[in-house]
C-alpha cells in the first residue's frame, strides 16, 4: 500500500495496528513490514484457498503527508495505491515461517 499526492509526494507510513486472531492462522507465512525505503506498507502474507475466499487481514496504517504550509489540504488530491501480489505453490510445498 502507498500514499501519495498528484505530484507525487509520497506518505510515511508512521504506525501500524495489527489485530491478530489468539491462535495464529498455519497459512499465515510471513508478518506485515514497513518498506522504508519506498514509503510503503506490505501486508502479512496470506493463502487463499479458494475463490471468493474472505481473509481478514485486520491490520490499520496510518501514513503522514507532509505538504507545503500554503497548499490548501482539503483541495489536494491523495491516491492510494493497492497492489496484489500472488505466487502460485503446490499444495505440498511448505514455506518456513520467518522468525
Amino acid at each position: 500500500v502507498k500514499v501519495h499526492t498528484e505530484e507525487g509526494q509520497s506518505a510515511v507510513p508512521v504506525r501500524v495496528l495489527s489485530y491478530l486472531p489468539e491462535s495464529p492462522n498455519d497459512d499465515t507465512i510471513l508478518n506485515s513490514i514497513v518498506d522504508g525505503q519506498n514509503d510503503a506498507f506490505r501486508t502479512r502474507v496470506f493463502r487463499i484457498r479458494y475463490a471468493r475466499e474472505l481473509v481478514e487481514l485486520q491490520t490499520m496504517v496510518l501514513f503522514r503527508l507532509k505538504l507545503d504550509a500554503l497548499q490548501d489540504f482539503q483541495l489536494t488530491p491523495v491516491a492510494i495505491e493497492f497492489e496484489l501480489l500472488f505466487s502460485v505453490n503446490c499444495p505440498s510445498e511448505r514455506v518456513p515461517i520467518a522468525a
